[in-house]
């Protein structure tokens, strides 16, 4: 979408990025890329860095948010924790919500290896 609407006649100054799992790779992804207007990054539920991602960019500011409960993030290795969070702004702001996994974040089925939620989906929406 960056690439089409950067391109049309639509005049777009600020971009806030956002991304649920590998949708948030791509963001930091896009967002270590240094597009210009890019200000803020929202990943949710990313645990794994990127590759791409080799550069700083402090300049935006970043959230991540991640479950309690999600086996799939919370389930990498100190090794693993830390090289995600080296690709992300030294300033990133980090959130749990507690009792929420991974799969119930956007309503997927259950998934192989996550951690069962121990809160209802409403009240995870309301938290967020």
């Amino acid at each position: 979408m960056y690439e089409v609407l950067s391109t049309s006649n639509i005049t777009v100054n600020k971009w806030v990025l956002s991304g649920h799992s590998t949708g948030g790779l791509v963001a930091i992804t896009l967002a270590a890329e240094m597009k210009p207007g890019i200000t803020k990054l929202v990943v949710c539920e990313v645990g794994v860095a990127s590759k791409f991602a080799k550069q700083s960019f402090d300049s935006i500011q970043a959230l991540v948010i991640n479950g309690s409960k999600d086996k799939l993030v919370n389930g990498r290795s100190k090794k693993q924790k830390e090289a995600f969070q080296n690709t992300l702004p030294h300033s990133t702001r980090y959130v749990t919500i507690e009792g929420e996994n991974h799969a119930s974040f956007r309503h997927y089925g259950p998934q192989m290896m996550d951690g069962t939620r121990t809160i209802t989906l409403d009240k995870q929406q309301d938290i967020f």
